[in-house]
């Protein structure tokens, strides 16, 4: 490829750049502007006043190239201000020994129609670490860090760095599962995503960016060399490799990775597994970034078709246009909620104008996204019911990938931790508390309202009375399960008039136990390893005679609550003290490490303390007695 072509090419790139950060800057304008311009800067000065100071920098760290970054040189003055920074000479000094990054870039949804006001920002700090020593590794951390940490405390936007070397990139070596990787699951295609949604923030170009030739089948290697012979202009660009097509299995992967994800929240996995799905059904041909790059460069592009997001969901709805008429529906739904749009509203912003096209060509009914606009005033079971639906739907996805012969990239150990952490989540167990799938983490929980109907409990929905939340014959499983799923919050309750003895502060009282011991269900916050071992009951809760009147309390009516290290919550009731000494002599038996367990009664019930000690010596002798039979 000719230089007179890659300069071209650059610059179709860096207004395309530009215009992705007047996207964000539109969509979140006070974050944004720390994100683009602040960040970098902080990265790249090292004086006492400034967030990210490291004492004893030995050598200068500094982003690439940010001398020519107008946007930041602009605001540098307001900078100093900021920070108490003496008026003077541009802290940014060029420095040709300094430890450089030689790319900040965000990946993922932020600068796009994606973008909602619950989103985070992943931040990828490019550098060659063979050119780091150990302690210029130490001290570059130690910045980041810090910068984090002030962030922490400024932004509404949550910001995640993560420090690459530019030689695993091109090797799309990203590591082993853990919370924010995923793993052996994510080679070519993070790459993919990375090239698709990506922002230069500062620094050089990734060289990919600037390889359309679809004449040439060597165009990479060949623009690589181009630069390599023209030393001003390479130092513009960063080579992070070709991306290679993307095998099936690696597809298969990717998607059961995206099922894991969506556990707690599936609305925000949908755009992403619907892409897998559309990928796997595809034969092989040319990739989603590639197609985009093109559009780009050959500058062809509509404002919407230059968002990546909106073009992502424009191939997906294309894709499904085959499907079921229900099936095609559900899906139109689904994107129109994920990308929180709020069409023919007051409200009217960039989002809306950029997807107005698209809700006209794929024939989203007026009435359906009337009704989708007030999805926050759904009532809660809807919410919940909609959230159960969106994760069915991802399970038929990935069932249908899994019946397809298309092998795992996973490791065994990435298969074990993800198959454990879907069956923690989706296996019914006898005794377990199912948890429910938000459709997001931010719905409007209801005030409750309990009362006895016939021989069950049933919580409903102050505002809504119909909507019952749960229905269950024994109240503590229903605590638990409001507890768990991280419905009820102290306050929120009242009562109708019951023949039981349980009283509201009961309720509220045994609640609060029932948080401060187990907390709510977060499969996310589990280790890793955990999956890995055997099942261990870690924590318990027994709870005595909870529903009899507070004089007459039994001790052969208990409640056993306990969770096991796979996130799990469980409620046993028993009828004889013989019967939860027997199970927790079970525990005891099968595992190395005793549970943690606490003990609840009514505080205004007779004999309180010779009751509580009474309970605690029937499960101290039970485990003693476990303990001594696994020896």
């Amino acid at each position: 490829m000719r230089l007179k072509t890659i300069i071209e090419q650059k610059e179709s790139f860096l207004n395309y750049n530009e215009a992705r950060k007047r996207t964000f800057l539109d969509l979140s304008p006070k974050d944004a502007d720390t994100i683009l311009f602040l960040i970098p800067w902080l990265l790249s000065v090292n004086h006492p006043s400034c967030p990210g100071y490291v004492q004893g920098l030995k050598i200068p760290i500094q982003v690439a190239n940010i001398q020519r970054e107008e946007g930041i040189l602009r605001r540098e003055d307001a900078f100093k201000r900021r920070f108490g920074v003496p008026e003077g000479e541009s802290l940014l000094k060029f420095c040709p020994q300094a430890n450089t990054i030689l790319g900040v870039y965000t990946i993922g949804s932020s600068g796009t129609i994606a973008q909602t006001e619950y989103s985070d920002c992943d931040i990828w700090l490019c550098i060659d670490k063979g050119s780091y020593d150990s302690p210029g590794l130490q001290q570059l951390s130690q910045k980041v860090n810090l910068l984090k940490n002030w962030l922490d405390t400024q932004l509404k936007l949550p910001v995640y760095f993560f420090v690459s070397d530019v030689a695993d990139i091109r090797n799309c070596q990203f590591g082993q599962v853990d919370e924010e990787s995923c793993g052996t699951a994510q080679k070519n295609i993070l790459k993919e995503e990375f090239y698709r949604t990506m922002i230069v923030i500062a620094g050089r170009i990734p060289l990919w960016w600037v390889c359309n030739d679809t004449g040439n089948s060597d165009g990479y290697r060949d623009v690589a060399n181009t630069l390599a012979h023209d030393e001003a202009e390479g130092q513009d660009f960063v080579d992070l490799g070709d991306i290679e097509p993307i095998s099936q299995d690696e597809y298969f992967g990717a998607a059961l990775w995206q099922l894991n994800k969506s556990f707690t929240y599936p609305l925000k996995s949908i755009i992403k597994m619907l892409l897998l799905k559309m990928q796997i059904d595809r034969p092989p041909e040319e990739l989603l970034c590639s197609r985009f790059r093109k559009l780009i460069l050959q500058k062809s592009a509509t404002p919407a078709q230059s968002d990546p997001s909106l073009y992502t969901v424009e191939a997906i709805l294309e894709h499904n246009q085959l499907a079921k008429p229900e099936t095609l529906e559900f899906i139109r739904q689904c994107v129109y909620l994920r990308l929180d749009l709020k069409m023919f509203s007051k409200r009217q912003g960039l989002k809306e104008a950029l997807a107005a096209d698209l809700l006209t060509m794929h024939r989203f009914e007026r009435s359906t996204v009337y009704r989708l606009n007030e999805f926050r005033t759904w009532s809660f079971s809807e919410q919940v019911a909609f959230g159960e639906k969106i994760f069915r739907f991802l399970l038929d996805i990935y069932k249908s990938i899994n019946d397809s012969p298309v092998p795992s990239s996973l490791s065994a150990t990435d298969m074990s931790i993800i198959g454990r952490k879907i069956a923690s989540c989706v296996v019914h167990k006898t005794d377990k508390i199912p948890v429910i799938h938000k459709p997001t983490g931010h719905m409007t929980l209801p005030a409750l309202t309990f009362k006895k109907n016939g021989n069950k409990w049933q919580i409903c929905d102050s505002a809504n009375p119909a909507d019952v939340i749960i229905s269950h014959r024994d109240i503590v499983t229903c605590l638990a399960y409001l507890i768990w799923n991280g419905i009820s919050g102290p306050g929120q309750a009242r009562m109708e008039y019951n023949p039981t003895a349980v009283t509201i502060q009961e309720i509220i009282n045994l609640s609060k136990v029932i948080h401060e011991t187990f907390g709510s269900h977060d499969v996310a916050a589990i280790d890793f390893t955990n999956f890995i071992e055997p099942e261990q009951i870690v924590k318990g809760l027994v709870v005595v005679s909870f529903d009899g009147p507070p004089n007459k309390k039994s001790m052969d009516d208990l409640h056993f609550l306990y969770q096991n290290h796979w996130g799990e919550l469980f409620v046993r009731r028993f009828r004889t003290q013989e019967e939860l000494q027997s199970l927790v002599r079970e525990i005891a038996t099968a595992q190395t490490a005793p549970p943690e367990i606490r003990y609840y009664i009514q505080r205004n019930s007779h004999y309180f303390e010779k009751n509580i000690e009474r309970t605690k010596r029937t499960v101290l002798q039970a485990i003693k007695l476990g303990v001594i039979a696994r020896l």
